[in-house]
């Protein structure tokens, strides 16, 4: 494990979560987020580290990434915009592609490592299944926006891989599939696990795009961090594109269901049903998205360990209190301490 470690994306979900388990390793680690979507409070309990320095900062700025990086002998590059299902195809194109190739240039200037995160969109709609790191990808067209996020992460790999070919760049690639757990987004842009929670806990209907039989696996962020800690140690992950992901294949409304039982509610959860053409023109869902990963048990010694009632457990802890508290203080009550 490098001595100091560069975190981009430091103040969001995962990201903080890596910087707990880094400092809580002995590294130093420098964080660079611009707090569009991250929150310093995802790192209060670092504030008077000082193995820990946050710098306020895009990634789109190479002045701000080499700064960053300097003296850090590995990169963990976390910072992206994400689905644009609602619009901003523009924004996840420009910091995916742009912030990406400022932190590959830099990495291989200063001589770092670099982990670099992608994620399962990129396997598309690909009906071969489970996927596999070797396996075709299958992308929707341009005119469909969705596509955009994925593009973008794939245009990501192929760079990565392009800066090892010509420059000897340390890289490897991680596929992330469905990340949940404290901290998360509470909104779509956290999953669709967030949104459950927060509906269910206000007594309110959960919404389900389609008809809720599109399946996924979800990964609980303690085991996410495990995967992106094991390849910054392990160089045997170098020019590798690595699946990360849980084994639980779980429907949307299945998972829905669970998330209504864990919370010990009684009966079955309302469902507000929400057509894809409500909200996007020619929106294209994936039908299953389920991960091989053989390569990182091989690899990184990865297997996801925290099953998915557990993990909505821990989360649901995390999440409900912050809205019980938000309900009091809009009746009329005193803020939470």
């Amino acid at each position: 494990m490098p001595d100091r470690v560069l975190v981009t994306g430091a103040a969001g979900f995962i990201g903080s979560h890596l910087v707990d388990a880094l400092i809580d390793g002995g590294a130093e680690v420098v964080g660079l987020d611009n707090l569009s979507m991250g929150r310093r409070e995802n790192l209060s309990r670092h504030a008077t580290e000082r193995r820990f320095r946050l710098v306020v900062g895009d990634v789109c700025d190479s002045g701000a990434v080499a700064a960053a990086a300097s003296g850090c002998g590995a990169v963990v590059h976390l910072a992206a915009f994400k689905i644009p299902r609602y619009g901003n195809a523009l924004q996840t194109l420009r910091v995916n592609a742009l912030g990406t190739a400022n932190v590959l240039e830099v990495a291989q200037t200063i001589g770092s490592r670099v982990v670099l995160a992608s994620t399962s969109d990129v396997y598309g709609k690909s009906a071969d299944l489970p996927y596999t790191e070797s396996g075709n990808l299958t992308l929707g067209p341009p005119t469909v926006g969705r596509w955009a996020y994925a593009v973008s992460k794939l245009y990501n790999e192929h760079l990565a891989l392009a800066y090892r070919e010509a420059h000897g760049l340390r890289v490897a690639v991680l596929r992330l599939f469905g990340a949940y757990g404290p901290r998360q987004h509470r909104s779509w842009w956290g999953g669709p696990q967030s949104v459950f929670i927060e509906h269910l806990v206000r007594g309110e209907a959960v919404p389900i795009h389609g008809d809720g039989r599109q399946t996924r696996t979800f990964t609980y962020v303690a085991d996410t961090v495990a995967a992106l800690l094991a390849a910054l140690r392990r160089p045997e992950a170098d020019g590798e594109i690595i699946n990360v992901g849980g084994d639980f294949e779980v429907s949307i409304v299945a998972l829905a269901r669970l998330v209504h039982r864990v919370l010990g509610l009684e009966g079955e959860p309302s469902i507000e049903w929400v057509p894809y053409a409500s909200f996007a023109r020619d929106y294209e869902d994936v039908h299953r998205r389920v991960p091989d990963t053989r390569k990182a048990e091989r690899l990184l010694g990865f297997s996801a360990r925290v099953a998915l009632a557990e993990g909505l457990r821990l989360t649901i802890a995390w999440q409900r209190p912050l809205i019980e508290a938000e309900r009091r203080v809009g009746a009329g009550g005193e803020p939470a301490a």
